[in-house]
C-alpha cells in the first residue's frame, strides 16, 4: 500500500528515531544515576516536584540538543534558582550536546558563588 515508510511528525521515519520525550527522560535518568539523585516525576510539572533531577545538594534542570547551539535564557536561570532556593537546594543547569564528540558532552552550570564555595572547601582537589 505504501511505496515508502510513513514519516513521523518530527521528520524521521516511524520506528527509526527515538522520540524527543524518550531522549529527555533517558538523559534525566542518566544525570540522576551519575550524580546519585533521582529524576523528578513529569520533569517538574507536578507541584512539589520541581526541576528535572533532585540531588541532596542541587536541584537540576536539564537541557539537550543535537544542534551546535543551545539557548539558555535568563528565565531558565531564574526559574531553577527560585525553585532550588524554595527547597533549600543549590540551582544547576546541565547542558548536553548529543553530537559533541571531541570533549565531554554534558556540562553543569552553577552560580559562581557555589563554585567558589566548592573551591574554598577543597572539593576541586578531588578532580
Amino acid at each position: 500500500m505504501f511505496d515508502h515508510e510513513p514519516k513521523c511528525p518530527h521528520g524521521g521515519q516511524l520506528g527509526k528515531q527515538e522520540s524527543m520525550k524518550k531522549k529527555t527522560l533517558r538523559q534525566e535518568q542518566s544525570i540522576a544515576d551519575s550524580l546519585g539523585g533521582h529524576r523528578q516525576p513529569a520533569s517538574g510539572a507536578i507541584a512539589g516536584h520541581k526541576g528535572d533531577v533532585k540531588h541532596k545538594h542541587f536541584l537540576i534542570d536539564s537541557k539537550q540538543t543535537i544542534g551546535d547551539v543551545m539557548a539558555t535564557s535568563r528565565a531558565d536561570v531564574m526559574k531553577i534558582t527560585r525553585e532550588a532556593y524554595q527547597e533549600s537546594l543549590e540551582p544547576c543547569l546541565v547542558l548536553t550536546w548529543e553530537n559533541l564528540k571531541a570533549v565531554e558532552n554534558s556540562w553543569a552550570m552553577i552560580p559562581m558563588s557555589v563554585f567558589k564555595r566548592m573551591l574554598d572547601a577543597g572539593q576541586a582537589e578531588e578532580l
